[in-house]
């Protein structure tokens, strides 16, 4: 009856940092934006920069006075150069607050790096103590199963009384609720690993 609710638990193997870093969306999230306020930062600073307009063009046209009906060929080269000469104030301005919102958008990245690796450390030392007591409440209804095995037979051979059977029975019982509350809490335990390191979103996905 043990063997077949208490199913065999083995610890998984523990992700590497390089490997559930990538599979948290909201870290994903939270680069892209960081990213995003950089390509910001340097879209803006590049449309406050002096500019050089350079281009050939040529068109058709009748001279004056056309005495002759006919029209002649007529290009023109021309080069112009723009520089927002009144407007170093307003680009000082930009790019400081556009760098702030840079560096917030870096320190937040690095600040949710860090609470997830904590988050990871826990759930997983969470999981080595909860894999633990399952190991140990399993030995112990191994044990309890053996004492009341050898009670039982002790009784059919008239060598020990019902009421030290009916305590190895209850012993056992107790033990294998303790069984059945030790796996269920190693298997939160390792759900909870799954989430934090990106598992169970990667399940999702296939």
């Amino acid at each position: 009856l043990s063997e077949s609710v208490l199913d065999s638990a083995s610890l998984p193997r523990r992700e590497s940092v390089e490997s559930f870093l990538g599979l948290r969306a909201d870290l994903q999230s939270a680069r892209h934006m960081s990213s995003a306020a950089r390509w910001a930062t340097k879209s803006t600073a590049r449309s406050f920069l002096p500019r050089i307009d350079a281009g050939i063009g040529a068109r058709w046209q009748p001279k004056s006075p056309n005495t002759r009906g006919v029209t002649e060929l007529s290009g023109e080269v021309f080069v112009s150069l723009s520089a927002p000469i009144f407007h170093w104030g307003e680009r000082r301005h930009s790019i400081a607050r556009l760098k702030a919102q840079e560096h917030i958008s870096e320190l937040e990245v690095k600040q949710l790096e860090e609470d997830i690796m904590r988050e990871e450390s826990n759930a997983w030392s969470r999981l080595q103590e909860s894999y633990a007591q399952v190991e140990a409440a399993e030995r112990n209804l191994k044990i309890a199963a053996e004492n009341l095995e050898i009670g039982t037979y002790s009784y059919n051979e008239g060598q020990t009384t019902i009421v030290e059977v009916l305590q190895a029975q209850l012993s056992w019982f107790q033990i294998y609720s303790n069984s059945i509350a030790a796996h269920l809490n190693y298997a939160i335990a390792r759900s909870q690993y799954r989430h934090i390191t990106g598992q169970e979103v990667l399940d999702v996905r296939r």
